[in-house]
């Protein structure tokens, strides 16, 4: 099911891949040139987003869980998160703490107090174009109209849940224009 629901995300953003699975579990530095081919600029997954009601607790969790390397939390004021990034040879995890309650993320946060998978990010090669791409297919519907800058200094949009098969995504250019 996962999976089905996967290449049905990936087929609706225009991306092909021989054995989809390795879009979903290895960053898109280690696909490309790997029989992975897009029409739309996706250039695989950067991350799982996790929010949870304390990002240094959950650091502490995965970084005791997984024995591999966790961020330090840093405040992230104009998309009104906490982030961390937990580093997986294959992809990374970004846990979200809200700042307050006015964060996007916050009401999530109510609905599952003890945290849970909040959306997926992809690479895309321009956020700009792959935003003007996906306006222009004329059936989706956007959280911010224009890209702005995300956590790791590059420009990032997100795409609506209901849209995309119950499930928020996140477009982020891979370097800064």
């Amino acid at each position: 099911m996962i999976r089905r629901k996967a290449l049905a995300i990936c087929e609706r953003l225009g991306a092909t891949c021989r054995g989809y699975p390795r879009l979903l579990f290895h960053s898109s530095r280690q696909v490309a040139g790997e029989g992975y081919e897009s029409s739309s600029g996706v250039q695989g997954l950067n991350h799982v987003a996790i929010c949870v009601p304390s990002v240094r607790e959950a650091s502490k969790t995965f970084a005791a869980l997984l024995g591999v390397p966790v961020t330090e939390p840093v405040r992230v004021e104009n998309h009104g998160v906490t982030v961390s990034f937990v580093k997986l040879p294959n992809v990374n995890l970004e846990l979200l703490e809200p700042l307050g309650e006015d964060s996007p993320v916050a009401n999530f946060l109510a609905k599952h107090p003890h945290g849970g998978i909040h959306h997926l990010c992809f690479d895309v090669d321009s956020a700009h174009q792959s935003l003007e791409r996906i306006k222009s297919l004329g059936k989706y519907r956007f959280l911010n109209s224009e890209p702005k800058i995300g956590s790791h200094g590059t420009p990032t949009f997100f795409m609506h849940p209901q849209d995309i098969c119950g499930c928020l995504i996140e477009m982020e250019q891979i370097d800064p224009e």
